[in-house]
């Protein structure tokens, strides 16, 4: 039976952006966004160099290529990029085991590039890895210039995937919507509601339209954020309350701290937050969520790719990029440095 099968969750670090890969005890595979990335963007090396005491004008001069790092800032700037890792890499290595399988439910939680990056490899370059269904959500956004021709592609397979009229199937779901596979697999859409979406659209706050997930296992459960707005997560509060308490808290938009909302943190109370990107030094809220988080308070960014195990009796294992178990509380030292 499936309960005997553990609730498996794949923290993927992919830098700036997101990417978390769930297996469910029935053996259903869902992707929560994909962000391609194998070498820090620029948003992130600016908070890395600011991290390390780079200073402003040398974090200036280094984007221009006029100011060099020290031996030991350009080591620590490796470090974190050898950390990095290509979500599909994990999908075939650890997930599928192969080269090939089924991703039951991919996720796009919002319409950020961010989010999506990597859409156009997955869906026209990985013809052994199979979608049925898409969630997308019911967003007007449209971009007419981009960065790079990277962007524009994912942007448009997107585009694609959303409106195609073939496999995979596009669906909108909200607050309060069931239907036989996501329920048999204990996820429950916390957010957005259509009065939410239609917020979002008028003012153009994809943040506040993000997806928020639910998921349980026995007696364990885990929240799923994406990059829900304060906001959005205030509206939870009021619509779930003391419901949200889990185990696993995803922190909403990163770990940073235009994210954060006090009461959501609060009634959640993980015994685990993951945060996919801190610590940088003037926008995380690693120690916010620290207050209420009863254990430690965990980054990508540190620990590298994550890998979560909960189990129907409410025990999980929490590994790091060197399997190393994250829930044993030997190094509550390194978790107050901010690792």
């Amino acid at each position: 039976m499936s309960y005997l099968n553990p609730l498996e969750v794949w923290f993927v670090n992919v830098g700036h952006g997101d990417s978390t890969i769930v297996r469910f005890p029935s053996g259903r595979i869902m992707m929560l966004d994909i962000n391609n990335c194998k070498v820090l963007d620029t948003e992130t090396q600016g908070e890395l160099l600011e991290a390390i005491g780079v200073g402003v004008m040398e974090k200036m001069l280094f984007s221009q290529g006029a100011y060099s790092l020290s031996f030991n800032e350009a080591a620590r700037m490796k470090k974190y990029e050898d950390l990095l890792e290509d979500p599909v890499a994990v999908l075939k290595n650890r997930v599928f085991m192969a080269d090939e399988g089924e991703i039951f439910r991919f996720v796009t939680s919002h319409p950020d590039l961010d989010h999506i990056s990597g859409l156009y490899r997955l869906h026209y370059q990985e013809p052994n890895i199979s979608i049925p269904h898409f969630w997308d959500t019911a967003n007007s956004k449209s971009i007419s210039s981009f960065k790079n021709r990277d962007d524009e592609l994912n942007w448009l397979a997107y585009q694609d995937m959303r409106g195609s009229s073939v496999p995979p199937q596009t669906l909108h779901k909200y607050r309060g919507d069931t239907g036989e596979y996501w329920s048999h697999d204990n996820t429950t859409v916390l957010s957005p509601t259509p009065e939410i979406v239609l917020d979002a659209n008028s003012r153009e706050d994809w943040n506040h339209l993000s997806y928020v997930f639910h998921i349980s296992h026995g007696s364990s459960s885990i929240i799923l954020p994406g990059d829900a707005s304060i906001a959005a997560q205030k509206e939870i509060v009021e619509s779930y309350g003391a419901n949200l308490a889990s185990v696993v808290l995803k922190a909403p938009h990163h770990g940073r701290d235009s994210g954060f909302c006090k009461e959501f943190a609060s009634l959640v109370s993980p015994d685990y937050t993951i945060v996919s990107v801190g610590k940088k030094p003037s926008t995380d809220a690693s120690n916010k969520y620290r207050q209420h988080t009863r254990h430690r308070v965990l980054s990508t960014r540190f620990q590298g790719t994550m890998h979560l195990k909960m189990h129907y009796d409410g025990s999980l294992e929490l590994y790091n990029h060197k399997f190393e178990r994250l829930d044993l509380h030997q190094d509550v030292s390194t978790q107050k440095a901010g690792r």
